[in-house]
């Protein structure tokens, strides 16, 4: 996703403009997809947060509780 790119230039760095121009789309095409800014930011969040939970659906924890708090963690910030 465009947005995300951009995002790893910190937050200010997603724009409409310049998440369409880096997508392919025209200025106001962007807008047919997300209704504006908040809305894209919150899409990408929920793509993230939904990579994150296949991630932790495929591993099997073990350890106690402790342990597997650990690995969530770890889990959590090792996305990219």
């Amino acid at each position: 996703m465009a947005a995300r790119r951009l995002l790893e230039e910190g937050p200010s760095a997603v724009s409409m403009r310049r998440v369409a121009d880096a997508a392919g789309l025209t200025a106001m095409a962007i807008y047919r997809h997300y209704r504006d800014r908040a809305a894209l930011l919150n899409a990408v969040a929920n793509d993230g947060f939904e990579e994150l939970a296949a991630t932790i659906a495929r591993k099997r924890l073990t350890g106690d509780f402790e342990q597997r708090l650990i690995k969530l963690a770890e889990m959590y910030l090792d996305r990219p």
